[in-house]
């Protein structure tokens, strides 16, 4: 991909999450051309989160960047479920959004600037953004000085189907609410529900954007976070199996955590999620 000619405005967004493509949304609902570049090879390459809260605030600037019949639905929640979420929000931008697009490093142009890829192209804009994370390849290269700061902890989070058998996973009173349980310093247990007003599929189906390879169902969402002094030897950071492993050896790791693991966790494949 060859930089583009500068005869146009245009603006090239780095990351194609909620906050890259909220912003691509309303900038082609403006009529400006945009364009994301996203380094995973398609939408459904890895996990993209679980629930998150829209306070009014981010209610607003979804019915302000979407178009209408995509903002003013009343089926528009408190909570969201993040990958749903991202998908509506690909959903009109087939064109404008390129996967595999690993940005390694961003250089300032007279004319705006470019952004380089790990695959050996480039692409230029007038406007650059960079929605690319904690991990932004965007800021070091303009920014080299703002460096994120580890804050000393670390947690693990995952996931657990609600409805997994006969027996309800969390009582009644908590399937539309959450409980944050604060332990020894630095140690915290969490979890919230997510259950869905619409079946992610019928939403997709009425919004008329093409539904992911997999439905979901109701789910729990729970973390565990703790100092990163505490964490056991050897565990190495990222791994999903190494997690696993901690949960199984949970009375080994009694001294470690906690003493006792709650169901969801004992039923859910953790993740790795550092703190920064």
């Amino acid at each position: 991909m060859d930089p583009q000619p500068r005869n146009t405005f245009n603006v090239a967004v780095i990351g194609a999450g909620l906050s890259g493509l909220c912003l691509a949304q309303s900038l082609k609902k403006s009529g400006i051309d945009v364009h994301v570049y996203e380094r995973d090879d398609s939408a459904e390459t890895r996990g993209q989160g679980y629930r998150i809260t829209l306070d009014e605030r981010g209610i607003r600037a979804l019915e302000v960047c979407l178009t209408a019949s995509r903002a003013q639905s009343r089926y528009l929640p408190r909570q969201a479920d993040r990958s749903t979420l991202r998908q509506i929000l690909l959903c009109g931008l087939e064109d404008q959004v390129s996967f595999g697009k690993q940005c390694t490093r961003v250089e300032a142009t007279a004319l705006g600037a470019t952004a380089h890829f790990a695959d050996g192209t480039s692409a230029a804009a007038t406007v650059l953004v960079g929605a690319d994370g904690a991990g932004s390849q965007v800021r070091p290269s303009l920014l080299p000085n703002a460096q994120p700061v580890s804050l000393g902890y670390s947690a693990i989070y995952g996931r657990t189907n609600l409805n997994t058998t006969d027996h309800p996973l969390v009582p009644g009173r908590l399937e539309t609410s959450g409980v944050l349980a604060i332990g020894s310093p630095g140690k915290t247990f969490f979890f919230t529900t997510m259950a869905f007003r619409e079946r992610p599929r019928d939403a997709f189906r009425r919004f008329m954007c093409k539904p992911p390879g997999r439905d979901q169902g109701d789910y729990v969402m729970w973390a565990i976070s703790f100092p990163d002094a505490s964490l056991p030897a050897a565990t190495a950071r990222g791994d999903p199996t190494r997690c696993c492993n901690l949960r199984r050896n949970r009375r080994a790791n009694s001294t470690w955590l906690c003493g006792r693991w709650s169901t969801p966790l004992n039923r859910a494949k953790p993740f790795w999620y550092r703190y920064a």
